[in-house]
């Protein structure tokens, strides 16, 4: 196991993939994706924050991608190598 032992509060949920070459092969890609979400028009804006844990030798990056087109085009909002 070489992720974290909980989420950054303790208390909640977190997501954990596994990134071993011998367990998975090289070069694969996760993609998680989620329902269609309905944002509001806000005139403050819009935010969303999460938190990242990202150790380890085999660990190229981390991207987070919006479609306002049903997944026919993605922008990407906020990206780390």
């Amino acid at each position: 196991h070489t992720g974290p032992n909980s989420d950054i509060s303790e208390t909640g949920q977190y997501i954990y993939i596994e990134n071993n070459p011998q367990l998975c092969g090289t070069a694969n890609e996760v993609i998680l994706q989620s329902v269609c979400m309905n944002v509001k028009s806000n005139p403050s804006g819009c935010d969303m924050s999460f938190y990242y844990h990202m150790y380890g030798a085999d660990i190229k990056y981390l991207m987070l991608e919006i479609s306002t087109d049903d997944g026919v085009s993605w922008e990407t909002l906020f990206s780390v190598y």
